[in-house]
């Protein structure tokens, strides 16, 4: 992610070049719906034990290939390891019932579905239909342009803040350490409500967590039993009328509020 052109001043004839580096890793990234579970990045480089890595307290996982892309191979590993692992430990700090889908584009890299399913079988994927990654994947909506876009600025903080007066020694000193550690903190970065902007495209709104700082009219949020009669006094057809009084009539008598209950005939 480093600058691949420059400006010369107005007097200068030409200004100095250097080549590109070539070096270049693949970060997977994945999230939930609402954002408030950010799993680690899983980072794919070409060394199998960097020397950088030495001594060191990896923050995000490092797998590596022959050329530092993702493998239907390396996805199917991280799925089991790591995905299941880290989604099972969070339902479980909510409560919640160990039960989730991973969605994901429909890449060679990724697998088949039937084998991205974990043993009971409570946590399996689905793939997103083909040509459709830029218009409604959560992840390319702005989630990875975001955060290639801090660990941009983060590295080129780094390299300007050198003491080195050479920028050419100053690329070279930038280690794949260095992009691990520039990496999680752009990630870190990313805050839930960019993250479940991005998933709009694929959830509802209505499945939107609602804001607390949101302003509504008194007929958004009302008890269930004035909901009822609000109902009944609508111009409805007869299936229609029975279809949501049965609806409402399976909630029994708790007091629930509805938010952006819309009916439309």
């Amino acid at each position: 992610m480093l600058p691949d052109r420059t400006l010369a001043h107005i007097k200068e004839k030409s200004a100095p070049d250097r080549k590109m580096c070539k070096e270049r890793i693949t970060f997977l990234v994945c999230t939930n719906g609402d954002g408030s579970h950010k799993l680690n990045l899983l980072v794919i480089g070409k060394p199998k034990n960097p020397r950088s890595f030495e001594n060191v307290q990896i923050p995000l996982e490092y797998k590596s290939t022959k050329n530092s892309w993702m493998t239907s191979a390396l996805f199917k590993q991280w799925f089991h390891e790591s995905f299941v692992k880290q989604v099972k430990t969070f339902l479980r700090s909510r409560n919640l019932e160990e039960r989730a889908l991973l969605i994901v584009d429909n890449a060679p890299s990724h697998a088949t579905k039937e084998e991205l399913v974990n043993e009971d079988g409570n946590i399996v994927t689905m793939f997103l239909p083909p040509n459709c990654t830029a218009l409604i994947q959560p992840m390319d909506q702005n989630v990875i342009r975001l955060t290639k876009m801090h660990y941009r600025n983060s590295i080129l903080a780094t390299i300007i803040s050198s003491d080195e007066q050479d920028i050419t020694k100053r690329l070279k000193s930038v280690t794949l350490k260095d992009a691990m550690f520039i990496l999680n903190d752009a990630w870190s970065k990313i805050p839930s409500k960019t993250i479940e902007k991005c998933w709009r495209n694929i959830l509802s709104k209505t499945t939107q967590a609602v804001s607390s700082d949101t302003e509504y009219d008194s007929d958004d949020l009302m008890p269930l039993s004035v909901l009822k009669e609000k109902i009944g006094q609508q111009n409805l057809t007869d299936n229609i009328q029975d279809n949501i009084s049965g609806r409402l009539n399976q909630l029994g008598g708790k007091e629930t509020s509805f938010t952006h209950l819309d009916v439309n005939q």
